[in-house]
């Protein structure tokens, strides 16, 4: 009784050993296998390589852009950090190098408590810095004050005449011969002595007019000196022709 099959169990069972899949509406599917894998692989190809490929091209570029700006940036704040401390090192150096004091003692020679500390204040930075920009300012100023303490024109006229000529600063040089006209005759004694040092031409007719003095110390104070400044020159050129 159980042993025989009706013919629609045999047809499925010959349909399903032979590769044959019943369909929902009941008809059988005849596709192979192979023939079904090789289509699943082309879907599947196709549905991975269409929509992915511009998204990611588009990405990589917005990637490579913002990190070049990064870099650009970074680049710039190591430049203006070695700009910044290259300032500050040269700021540093040229504190560095200069003379402690020299400050100080301008400002005291010009402005102190009394003349003495005046004085002391000048001589100290001539002989800290006899040439520097700072000493050349203060005994200029020191010269060009014509109202008060004339022992301080005559410091700065002493300190002068042992500077070796020629004189460095021209502006210098042109207070010197002016002093040959100070109201103070002590400081006229100091210019003309200080003007013996360094032989000028221009200095020969300040120390000239000096020659009629009342003052018998300061004609032969003049006197002294145009002889050395003459003698330092040296004779003047030949006359020539047409020479007025």
């Amino acid at each position: 009784m159980g042993l025989v099959e009706t013919p629609v169990r045999s047809a499925e069972k010959s349909g399903t050993t032979s590769g044959m899949r019943p369909s929902f509406g009941g008809v059988t599917e005849t596709a192979s296998r192979p023939q079904m894998q090789q289509a699943t692989a082309i879907v599947g190809v196709g549905v991975q390589t269409r929509p992915k490929m511009p998204e990611v091209a588009q990405r990589g570029h917005a990637n490579a852009d913002l990190q070049r700006r990064r870099e650009s940036a970074l680049l710039m704040m190591q430049l203006n950090e070695k700009r910044r401390r290259d300032q500050q090192m040269g700021y540093y150096e040229a504190h560095r190098r200069r003379e402690p004091g020299l400050e100080s003692l301008r400002f005291q020679a010009l402005s102190g408590a009394n003349v003495q500390t005046r004085m002391e204040a000048l001589e100290g930075l001539v002989a800290l810095q006899p040439h520097a920009a700072v000493t050349y300012s203060t005994l200029q100023s020191v010269l060009e004050e014509r109202q008060e303490a004339p022992e301080l024109r005559v410091k700065a006229l002493e300190l002068l005449a042992a500077y070796p000529p020629p004189l460095e600063e021209d502006r210098l040089m042109e207070l010197m011969i002016a002093s040959a006209w100070d109201k103070e005759i002590t400081v006229r004694k100091a210019a003309t002595r200080a003007l013996a040092a360094h032989p000028d031409p221009r200095s020969l007719g300040p120390l000239m007019g000096l020659l009629g003095t009342k003052d018998p110390e300061l004609r032969q104070l003049a006197e002294r000196s145009l002889s050395k400044i003459a003698a330092d020159l040296g004779p003047p050129p030949e006359r020539i022709d047409g020479d007025t």
